[in-house]
């Protein structure tokens, strides 16, 4: 990927191998980098997507992501949540989840894998598209 810089007349770029690798390599070291991203693009991304007023599993799923990360990464399904079916790729949210952790880190329990909260990002962009 090349990204434009200001002032610069070569852009950036940006090998996926390269990042990858870098992952691999550093993990432990990148990994609470990694997982404060996680939380504001989750947060960002459901912000977006609320003031558009689509409701879907995958979006009551973003929302509830959203949360989690917010509560230091632990699902919060109190007070009757989640109050609309919250599913996606098979995962399906029920209160019995309040406390699990969202994201899946090393050997420790989890519901998702690293690269989930991108592909939950990218199957809502493909069931809103075209959408008003």
């Amino acid at each position: 990927m090349d990204l434009r810089v200001r002032g610069d007349h070569e852009p950036l770029s940006i090998s996926a191998e390269h990042v990858a690798d870098e992952l691999a390599n550093n993990l432990s070291y990148l990994l609470p980098i990694y997982v404060q991203s996680v939380q504001s693009i989750l947060a960002g991304a459901h912000e977006a997507i609320r003031q558009a007023g689509t409701s879907t599993g995958a979006i009551e799923f973003l929302r509830h992501a959203r949360n989690a990360a917010d509560h230091n990464g632990y699902w919060r399904l109190l007070n009757g949540e989640p109050r609309r079916p919250a599913e996606w790729r098979g995962l399906v949210l029920s209160a019995s989840d309040h406390g699990t952790a969202l994201l899946r880190l090393f050997d420790q329990p989890g519901s998702l894998e690293l690269g989930d909260p991108i592909a939950l990002l990218w199957d809502i962009e493909q069931e809103c598209a075209g959408a008003p």
